[in-house]
């Protein structure tokens, strides 16, 4: 596990096969490699890293001077792929040839490896077998448990098993089901969703409503249900193109906070709670799409007293069960509480979160306490000229990081290729994480004009 002092092999697998089916989109491909640049900040001196992509040395350089380590002594594998072009880790390119032998190569005689994959594929099982080096493996891993845990229609069913309380819905598995489920359940909200089993970050959902809104969050597509009508054999058909026919149908209920509590499952077995956080959501700036787009996190999670702790006893219960069932590893678990403080939860991810990183940095640089003393929140798709400029405007606002420091920011993610990056605040307070984000903003938007108009 990725708080255990044995050396690690990490796995960036963040989009595979068993979440999203054969046909990964570039889109997709994207998510992956974001998701990478901002994972090597879980590797310490000596692990072995499997990047689905390059990472770029200045980067490395920077998250080595934060850490305090030498990147140097990171052991870094990239599967063969176009350095220029954004791909994931699939279980094909995991196991090629040239991967396993760089592996053993950079582990040498040291033996006692500890596998610590983003999604425990059935392929990071092979690689371990393949590999030898005295890796234990888990038999609920190996034989592809994980993806119980990161399938809709899976959550479903475990979460009615034990009473957890999820929205009104059911699964359905062909298109005259589907078309009776949508009238059924949007009765309630004039409102209703559909979950692809396979997806992640709400790639492929679906919204259906009464009459129009303003853009809501869980879905790619939005349809008004006269639309629906028309149109649902071809709404089903394009819904199955993977070859996947079972879904989720769902009331949707507007929440006052989206949140996830994460847990990680040793091999005893135990639960331990690690964080919370609240999902935050802006709207696109985009003129041709109208939708809600994922803005960051917010650690910790902040709500009703009395719901917070019931809210965090029944994620536990549903850790427990995992935990039961074999399941080891970081698990997420996401929910939503209602305008009248009603709980619902909506799904289960078996992988590593979005707050996965933003925790366990924290814990390195703001200490074991941190969620007692700071609020922590990352802000995702910030544009800058150049990785440079963006440092530059941080020490000049004087919020680089530095020990013991009250307040300032981090570069998580550098995305050179797209010219965004992600950067993790940390404060006394919320209002005080927005402030300084609307100043580095600012200073960021000045560099623009200054260049634009040298």
């Amino acid at each position: 596990m990725l708080l255990d002092k044995m050396p690690k092999i990490i796995i960036m697998n963040n989009v595979t096969q068993q979440m999203l089916g054969d046909n990964i989109s570039e889109l997709a491909k994207s998510m992956a490699a974001k998701a990478s640049w901002r994972n090597i900040w879980l590797a310490k001196e000596g692990d072995i890293v499997i990047s689905p992509v390059p990472l770029q040395t200045k980067f490395l350089n920077y998250v080595g001077l934060t850490l305090g380590i030498d990147y140097r002594k990171l052991k870094i594998v990239v599967p063969k792929g176009d350095p220029k072009k954004p791909d994931s880790l699939t279980d094909d390119r995991l196991l090629e040839p040239l991967v396993i032998s760089q592996i053993k190569t950079f582990a040498g005689k040291l033996n006692n490896w500890l596998l610590c994959p983003c999604y425990f594929t059935s392929g990071v099982g092979l690689l371990g077998e393949k590999l030898g080096l005295n890796i234990k493996l888990n038999l609920f891993s190996v034989n592809s448990g994980h993806d119980l845990f990161n399938r809709k229609a899976d959550f479903r069913r475990m979460a009615s098993g034990i009473n957890l309380p999820v929205p009104k819905g059911e699964i359905v598995y062909s298109c005259k089901i589907f078309k009776d489920s949508i009238e059924r359940n949007i009765k309630e909200t004039g409102i209703v969703i559909v979950k692809q089993n396979k997806s992640a970050g709400s790639m492929g959902n679906v919204i259906i409503t009464s009459e129009l809104t303003a853009p809501l969050p869980g879905a790619s597509y939005m349809y008004s249900m006269q639309e629906f009508l028309d149109q649902y054999e071809d709404i089903w058909s394009n819904l199955t193109d993977n070859g996947d026919n079972e879904f989720v149908v769902e009331t949707y209920y507007k929440s006052k906070l989206a949140m996830y509590s994460e847990y990680l499952i040793g091999e005893d077995g135990i639960p331990k709670y690690l964080n919370s956080g609240k999902i935050k959501l802006i709207e696109s700036n985009k003129k041709e799409k109208d939708e809600l787009i994922w803005e960051g996190l917010e650690i910790p999670a902040q709500g009703p007293i009395h719901t917070m702790t019931v809210l965090n006893g029944e994620s536990m219960r549903f850790a427990n069960l995992a935990s039961q069932m074999g399941y080891r590893g970081l698990i997420n678990i996401d929910a939503i509480i209602t305008a009248n403080n009603r709980i619902l939860f909506n799904e289960v991810n078996g992988r590593w979160g979005g707050g996965t990183v933003m925790h366990f940095l924290a814990l390195d640089l703001l200490g074991s306490e941190y969620s007692n003393k700071f609020v922590i929140s990352s802000f995702r798709n910030i544009k800058a000229k150049s990785f440079e400029c963006l440092l530059e405007s941080i020490k000049h606002l004087n919020l680089d990081y530095f020990p013991n420091k009250e307040e300032g920011c981090v570069i998580i993610a550098s995305n050179e290729i797209y010219g965004d990056y992600e950067c993790l605040f940390f404060a006394k307070s919320t209002e005080r994480l927005t402030e300084l984000f609307k100043s580095l903003m600012l200073e960021v938007s000045d560099g623009f004009k200054e260049k634009s108009i040298n």
